[in-house]
């Protein structure tokens, strides 16, 4: 697969995984009385005029990106390993970025202002991200193979 085509498929995975594995994740965490937060949300938030949702799912895709150009090394044998990397990739990439990048650029306080409860969530939902994007490259990838003989 050319580079080009592998980011894009990075991209769509992404994508798929917030709208699949992060909605589902938050839907449940609401459910539980966890998170009080909505699922889909369909307001637009600044600094795009779109759907929060299709924020959520372009910034999911620019994860997919990053993901998929160090999939190769260490995140493609089996699927225990693949949800290993994927739980420490969503913990060091996503999980940090929303408690030290965006206060940092928005000026509000890092790692949600210590408590407990949003550290906890934030980490739970970055962890799920990170295994359903890791199952997901693995399972498409997987159909793209057989399907390609």
């Amino acid at each position: 697969m050319s580079t080009a085509a592998r980011l894009f498929f990075g991209f769509v995975v992404g994508a798929l995984a917030v709208l699949l594995v992060h909605q589902l994740t938050i839907w449940g965490l609401s459910r539980v009385g966890v998170a009080a937060v909505s699922l889909f949300p369909m307001r637009a938030n600044l600094p795009w005029a779109i759907s929060a949702t299709a924020q959520q799912a372009v910034i999911g895709g620019l994860w997919g990106l990053l993901y998929i150009l160090i999939w190769d090394r260490w995140g493609r044998y089996g699927v225990l390993r693949s949800a290993l990397f994927g739980a420490g990739f969503g913990l060091i990439g996503p999980a940090m970025v929303l408690w030290i990048v965006w206060p940092l650029i928005w000026g509000t306080p890092l790692f949600g202002g210590g408590s407990m409860g949003r550290i906890a969530v934030v980490a739970l939902t970055a962890v799920v991200f990170g295994i359903g994007l890791a199952w997901l490259v693995q399972l498409i990838n997987g159909f793209m193979r057989h399907a390609s003989r």
